[in-house]
């Protein structure tokens, strides 16, 4: 999985996102539902390559990232087949928002890998 961000390819258009995507033999998952929808049409139409398309129902909060990359994995496990060119599926409520003790348990994760690193560190500057 890899992000438009981390390409350098963010401020492209959807047209190109998909072409990419396609290009690479990869489906393109986006919250950007009508566009990429209509899109998809255009590029049967057109006979131009499609990878398949995957909706998400909203944004994705960095708290929340790693429910999210869960739920894609469960997609994939679960469907029978991967998805077909000009395809287009939905992920069904892929994740929850996160509860008071989720947000807390995250939070003390984070500080506890905070200071595991700062530990370790220390320790490697004090052997040297």
């Amino acid at each position: 999985m890899t992000s438009a961000q981390e390409l350098g390819r963010d401020r492209l258009s959807a047209a190109e996102q998909l072409r990419y995507a396609a290009a690479e033999g990869r489906i393109l998952v986006t919250k950007d539902d009508e566009d990429l929808i209509n899109l998809t049409g255009r590029f049967l139409a057109a006979g131009s390559l499609h990878a398949g398309l995957l909706i998400v129902n909203r944004r994705v909060s960095r708290v929340e990232f790693g429910l999210f990359v869960e739920a894609l994995l469960r997609f994939v496990e679960e469907r029978e087949l991967p998805l077909q060119p000009y395809e287009i599926a939905w992920l069904k409520r892929p994740w929850a928002a996160p509860t008071d003790g989720l947000r807390k348990t995250l939070r003390a994760s984070t500080g506890l890998r905070r200071r595991c690193a700062a530990r370790s560190l220390l320790e490697t500057r004090a052997s040297s």
